[in-house]
C-alpha cells in the first residue's frame, strides 16, 4: 500500500510542476489616457485613467489611480499621457479606482 500512494504523490507532484511551469498568454493591453485631476476635495484629485480615451479629467469615465508612483507617472509628464495599460480594478470607497499592472507610454 505505501509504494502506491508514493507513486501516486509523486505523480501528483510532478504534474502540478508541470501546469505551473506553464506560461501564460499576456492579457492585451488596453488604450487609456492618463490626466491630471488638480482639485483637492477628498474624493477627488490626483492622477485619473480614462479607459474610454476621453481627455477630461471630470469625465464619469475617470478612474482614480492607486499607484501611479509605482509605474512612472510623476506631475512633471506633459498631459494628456496616451498609454497602454493592463489593470484590476480596486474598492476605494470613493470612486472607481484601478492598480495598473503594466504600462507603457505612446
Amino acid at each position: 500500500m505505501k509504494p502506491t500512494r508514493l507513486l501516486w504523490c509523486g505523480l501528483l507532484i510532478t504534474s502540478i510542476m508541470v501546469v505551473g511551469a506553464c506560461k501564460k498568454e499576456a492579457e492585451p493591453a488596453t488604450d487609456a489616457v492618463v490626466l491630471h485631476d488638480p482639485r483637492l476635495c477628498p474624493c477627488c484629485g490626483g492622477f485619473v485613467i480614462n479607459l474610454d480615451g476621453s481627455t477630461s479629467p471630470f469625465a464619469a469615465s475617470a478612474a482614480a489611480i492607486a499607484n501611479s508612483a509605482d509605474v512612472g507617472i510623476s506631475a512633471a509628464d506633459n498631459f494628456p499621457l496616451y498609454v497602454q495599460v493592463n489593470y484590476v480594478t480596486v474598492s476605494n470607497g470613493c470612486r472607481p479606482t484601478i492598480k495598473i499592472t503594466r504600462l507603457k507610454k505612446k
